[in-house]
């Protein structure tokens, strides 16, 4: 991996209430997709939180129908836990992370785990995200943000 300059915390979106427990996340709220990328790494989607505008794009991305796309809000991770706490998944190559900006998105990026890993190493890895994430998940209402 050749390292390039990432920001401390990075945020994801949380798109349904079930994937809140007793108020922590749970693995749920960090499943990788099921599209095989050509490199033959699975995507989870995050924003790099560059800015305060990271968190804003989050909160107010819309789906194709309209309504938002994170409705519950979003999670705020520490690059440095993550590269601490899934360091044994990275030297192997099995786990890594970019920024992808897309059309409307300049913050994005993503988590990635390699595809040929089998399911419950990537079910570890959804629960190491799920345990490293910050309790206190921002959601916005009423144009205005506030943390539960």
């Amino acid at each position: 991996m050749i390292e390039k300059e990432y920001p401390s915390h990075y945020w994801r979106g949380i798109a349904n209430k079930d994937f809140i427990c007793d108020f922590r996340l749970n693995a749920a709220a960090f499943q990788f997709d099921d599209t095989i990328r050509e490199d033959g790494f699975k995507e989870l989607s995050i924003n790099w939180n560059d800015s305060d505008e990271a968190l804003t794009t989050v909160l107010s991305q819309k789906k194709a129908n309209g309504k938002l796309q994170f409705s519950v809000g979003a999670a705020k991770l520490e690059l440095s836990k993550t590269k601490q706490f899934l360091s044994a998944y990275i030297e192997r190559e099995e786990f890594n992370y970019e920024r992808r900006p897309i059309e409307g998105n300049e913050y994005h990026g993503n988590l990635l785990v390699k595809a040929s890993i089998d399911k419950r190493t990537r079910a570890l890895v959804s629960h190491t995200l799920a345990l490293i994430a910050d309790t206190n998940i921002t959601y916005q209402t009423n144009s205005k943000e506030e943390q539960i």
